[in-house]
């Protein structure tokens, strides 16, 4: 799910959707622009190019959330995360092995 490729065209730069990572209402922003693909049936390449942080109020609303409504596994095939430094998939990574057990 997570890795460092920098050259897809179909990527969405999260740094071009909201200005910082750090508050749940920007989580939600990304949030509902995964639905949007995942309700049409798209896959979604999200790069996180310059973003230097996220809080886990962000990671939580704009992922985690999606364990309600679909599994981890479904996450993993239809979701990538690229272009993320130590930090930011540090916590993406971490919250997701927290909480895909909670939803299980």
């Amino acid at each position: 799910m997570i890795e460092n490729i920098s050259k897809n065209p179909n990527v969405i730069k999260i740094a071009d959707i909201v200005s910082d990572c750090d508050t749940h209402i920007t989580g939600d922003i990304i949030y509902n622009l995964i639905m949007n693909h995942i309700n049409s049936g798209r896959n979604i390449t999200l790069s996180f190019k310059d973003v230097s942080y996220v809080t886990p109020s962000f990671v939580n609303n704009a992922f985690i959330k999606l364990l309600k409504l679909i599994s981890i596994d479904y996450i993993k095939k239809h979701i990538k995360i690229i272009d993320c430094n130590r930090q930011v998939c540090g916590i993406i990574k971490n919250r997701f092995n927290k909480k895909s057990k909670f939803y299980a």
